[in-house]
């Protein structure tokens, strides 16, 4: 898909997509289980929330939000010493490109993001579905994050690290967080630069041409 409409079915559509599938099929189906989406209490404004989702019900198909209120990070400590996801959990943005023996490619951000979050509950050399066993510093700095409050930015993500010891991580992290915002002002003042620019090129042309009118 086009990453502009990615987006767009993130933030509108999202689970009027996923739901529709399941709420149309009422002989297969009696519940739909969202997960929480791990922000946490307050969940973030995007196309699906659970005051909206649950108006996709219907007197066949009950549509529900499972524990809407932990963080993604409360998820990866519920799985932390869960046997059966030690060699089985796939996260990978990359998926059907990965070979069959290796479901994650421990590089991309959300291998990263979500390894990091094992080192947090001291769970990652458990994980064999990583081939890492631990995340440095450099991993995270090599990662591209799409905006300021992502997952891993999280606090209660950095107070857990915190709490383990890995201040490195959460130096990093925080190197992270400072060096997107710097971008995302740079942009900002460009694209005003650039509007200003091209408001003063309208007005200079509009007042050649009215000088050479009344010439």
């Amino acid at each position: 898909l086009d990453p502009r409409s990615r987006r767009s079915f993130y933030d509108v559509g999202n689970s009027a997509g996923y739901l529709a599938p399941l709420v149309a099929s009422p002989g297969y189906v009696t519940d739909a289980l969202i997960a929480s989406a791990g922000d946490g209490p307050v969940p973030g404004a995007h196309g699906s929330h659970p005051m909206l989702d649950v108006h996709y019900s219907t007197s066949a198909v009950r549509v529900h939000h499972v524990q809407p209120q932990l963080t993604r990070n409360e998820k990866v400590g519920m799985i932390a010493d869960w046997e059966p996801a030690f060699d089985t959990l796939q996260v990978c943005f990359e998926g059907p490109d990965l070979p069959a023996d290796k479901p994650n490619c421990g590089t991309c951000e959300k291998c990263v993001r979500t390894m990091t979050g094992l080192v947090s509950w001291n769970a990652l050399p458990r994980f064999t579905a990583f081939e890492q066993d631990d995340v440095t510093p450099e991993m995270i700095e090599a990662i591209w994050i799409r905006h300021a409050n992502v997952y891993i930015t999280r606090p209660d993500l950095l107070a857990r690290l915190g709490s383990v010891g890995r201040h490195d991580l959460v130096r990093a992290i925080q190197a992270q967080i400072k060096r997107k915002k710097e971008t995302l002002w740079a942009r900002r003042r460009r694209k005003y630069r650039e509007s200003i620019t091209k408001r003063l090129g309208f007005l200079k042309d509009r007042t050649t041409r009215s000088m050479r009118g009344q010439a």
